[in-house]
């Protein structure tokens, strides 16, 4: 483990559909073992994401690898090579399609790292400071009321 790597944990899985279902225990089982409970709802929307997009498209299995890095936790997903191409191909009307607008939009960074073999990785980035409250939120809007 490097250094700079408080702690890591790895998984895999095989590409069936209860897999996402898997990555996600695995997800909240080790942010709550960190005492990261502010971080398990959207670590565990994205590893869904991320390995139903794996399971689904590349149809491989995944290796999720979750990490501690000084100021932030990161999520790999790790697609092996397939066997063979799956000649999925995506149609316009298809109701899938919106998993990395997501990942996007609850990871702090996101990106994707191909590999030499035809595997890549997909990570994501999580800060570890738990999100400021927004002005809008019922609590900024409770504290700003005056007591009579």
């Amino acid at each position: 483990m490097a250094p700079h790597v408080r702690w890591s944990h790895e998984a895999s899985f095989e590409p069936v559909a209860h897999s996402a279902s898997e990555a996600r225990d695995f997800v909240c089982l080790h942010l709550t073992q960190h005492d990261l409970l502010h971080m398990v709802e959207d670590l565990r929307l994205v590893v869904s994401e991320l390995v139903t997009n794996a399971v689904t498209h590349a149809r491989t299995s995944v290796t999720v690898t979750l990490q501690e890095l000084p100021f932030c936790v990161m999520l790999t997903v790790h697609e092996h090579p397939p066997a063979r191409r799956s000649g999925v191909i995506e149609r316009a009307g298809d109701t899938g399609g919106r998993g990395l607008a997501i990942v996007e939009q609850v990871s702090s960074e996101w990106g994707v790292s191909p590999g030499v073999d035809g595997d890549k990785s997909v990570w994501a980035s999580f800060d570890l400071k738990p999100a400021l409250i927004s002005s809008d939120s019922a609590f900024a809007s409770a504290s700003r009321r005056r007591l009579p």
